[in-house]
């Protein structure tokens, strides 16, 4: 091999030559044949097919055909943008040590995971037998120690799911973006040992289907407790939030926000210019649900 290429630049060109020539599905099998075929290409292979991951799926296949199972949602609770089956494991306890130490083979390379997200027609949360399991084997940052980009949608009122996003949050995440169609789960964010001192991106967004769906409790338990943690924070996404402006004013490093549909709180004027932001170079406002996108208290 010439010393000026590395194994790593090798893969990075084979991926882009592969992504030119196929699609994605093509794509990650091509790389999935050359991580087994060749020793050398292994690791380096498996980093990128490994690094985005939407779905839990791949890493429940992991484990020994006999801990899980493909079950079929009984037909009322079908939804059009959502798959008929999913996988359920069967027992936590007969799961091997090999087949967790398989799964942690896999899993360290994970740097963004998305959850509850629609991908290829069917919404990618996990059963929560998947998250009971995973809870209950590894501690918090053990199972994804690499992730540096956590992106979760909770809907249709999964709340113990809520509390188990832990096992995700690694000391590296950077990136932190939460949904939820019941706006008071984020009682609880604080909770959820997110090391928010480093990150540097933040997007909070309330799904749910009331107009006025404001609650000062979860906002101002945000403010005071959250965000005056940010101090690395470079972007912050709040959809039908109300920010505290005086707070957010004071992080060192804020340079893009994002207002949808939000009211300000503790705010003597209403036009978010007037603050003394320290490093703001892009601010966006919209109104997401008709009126007044901003209002002051």
């Amino acid at each position: 091999m010439h010393p000026l290429f590395s194994i790593t630049e090798i893969v990075d060109h084979v991926v882009l030559q592969i992504k030119l020539d196929s699609d994605q599905d093509s794509c990650s099998q091509t790389l999935a044949r050359l991580a087994r075929c060749c020793r050398a290409f292994e690791d380096p292979a498996l980093d990128r097919l490994w690094s985005t991951l939407k779905t839990l799926d791949y890493l429940v296949q992991c484990l020994p055909d006999g801990c899980w199972e493909q079950v079929e949602y009984p037909r009322r609770q079908w939804l059009p943008y959502d798959a008929r089956t999913y996988l359920q494991l069967r027992s936590t306890t007969s799961i091997p040590e090999e087949g967790w130490g398989r799964v942690l083979h896999y899993s360290r390379r994970v740097k963004c995971l998305f959850l509850g997200h629609v991908d290829r027609g069917r919404i990618t949360f996990p059963d929560s037998s998947v998250f009971r399991a995973f809870g209950e084997r590894f501690a918090s940052g053990e199972l994804m120690p690499n992730l540096r980009a956590l992106h979760c949608s909770i809907q249709f009122r999964r709340i113990p799911e809520f509390f188990s996003l832990g096992i995700f949050v690694a000391p590296q995440l950077s990136t932190l973006a939460l949904s939820s169609d019941k706006i008071e789960l984020f009682y609880d964010l604080p909770s959820l040992h997110i090391p928010f001192a480093q990150l540097e991106e933040l997007s909070l967004e309330d799904l749910s289907h009331f107009q006025q769906s404001y609650f000062p409790g979860p906002v101002s338990t945000i403010s005071s407790v959250v965000f005056p943690r940010l101090n690395r924070l470079r972007k912050i996404v709040l959809n039908r939030f109300d920010p505290n402006l005086t707070i957010l004013a004071a992080l060192p490093c804020l340079q893009d926000m994002s207002l949808t549909d939000c009211r300000i709180m503790a705010s003597p004027a209403p036009i978010p210019h007037q603050w003394s932001f320290r490093s703001l170079r892009s601010l966006h406002i919209s109104d997401w649900g008709g009126g007044n996108g901003l209002r002051p208290r």
